[in-house]
């Protein structure tokens, strides 16, 4: 009643004031929205989930039995809902993370791929903007095998000889330039997420292809709403997704091309650091080797 008065007061000696008022008051109602959200936000932090890992590692796995377990729903319905190379992917945005806390949908996994200059452009701009929207944990997978990852994800589809060289006869240095950029990119984002202080849960790729549900309960054991046997996890999957598509019975002249073989040998098998990778079954450097692909395990939780 007194904003009705009020409203008839200065109709009559203002009709811009009328204006004022009412904008004001669609101002304070927007306000009271955001606080909202915003409430709503925090408290979902507790269970917002990103997995940070590059492809080819046993996301699919990992995710669909995490999204089981936690009875999380994937951000925008899909486990890459900000894959852009994909047709129902959409660019990386702050906005977009925030729609996917308002829904309640919590689980998402984003590569360092998914960054994008118009958008999220690098780790730090990522975490910092997950974390103010709701976002609270922080999955961390690295597979250490650099170009068992490579090859894994060159196969998927069917390919030439002529692509095989394409993507693996690089520049003198290009390809262990490319393993060290991946291997960055990707320490940034844990440093990044500890910085705005998420809470981290990392495993090896090797400790998740051992025991998906070992790596699932470590997850869900962080989660506000996963108390007791409710975030169960179930081991259904008989086998791994990631090997379906993965002709591990092969050698890298097969699963690649003859000559691509010989640009892989030729790039890597000077430095100890990448010459083991050229063993694809390999999951871990050997013992003695200084990888720096492992430097991120130091410390891990």
């Amino acid at each position: 009643m007194r904003y009705y008065a009020l409203l008839a007061v200065m109709h009559a000696a203002n009709v811009d004031g009328v204006g004022d008022l009412r904008r004001y008051r669609r101002r304070g109602a927007w306000h009271r929205r955001e606080r909202a959200s915003n409430a709503t936000a925090q408290d979902a932090s507790r269970r917002g989930v990103i997995l940070w890992a590059h492809g080819r590692s046993a996301t699919d796995t990992f995710c669909e039995a995490m999204r089981q377990a936690a009875h999380l729903t994937y951000c925008r319905n899909i486990k890459e809902g900000f894959n852009h190379l994909h047709a129902e992917g959409k660019r990386l945005t702050r906005n977009r993370l925030k729609k996917c806390v308002r829904r309640g949908q919590l689980l998402s996994h984003i590569k360092p791929g998914h960054l994008y200059s118009q958008g999220l452009a690098t780790p730090e701009a990522l975490f910092r903007a997950a974390r103010e929207v709701g976002f609270g944990v922080v999955v961390a997978e690295y597979r250490q095998n650099a170009l068992a990852r490579m090859v894994s994800s060159f196969e998927m589809r069917t390919r030439t000889p002529a692509d095989a060289k394409a993507v693996f006869c690089k520049k003198d240095g290009e390809l262990v330039k490319k393993f060290e950029w991946e291997r960055t990119i990707w320490e940034r984002g844990v440093a990044a997420a500890k910085a705005e202080e998420f809470t981290i849960i990392e495993f090896t790729f090797l400790e998740l292809i051992s025991s998906v549900c070992t790596c699932v309960e470590r997850a869900t054991s962080v989660l506000a709403d996963c108390a007791g046997a409710r975030c169960e996890c179930r081991d259904q999957v008989k086998e791994n997704v990631h090997m379906r598509t993965s002709h591990r019975d092969r050698t890298l002249a097969e699963r690649t091309s003859p000559t691509a073989a010989n640009c892989i040998r030729a790039a890597l098998r000077v430095d100890p650091q990448y010459a083991w990778m050229l063993d694809l079954s390999r999951h871990e450097p050997p013992e003695g080797v200084s990888n720096a692909n492992a430097s991120w395990l130091v410390g891990s939780s």
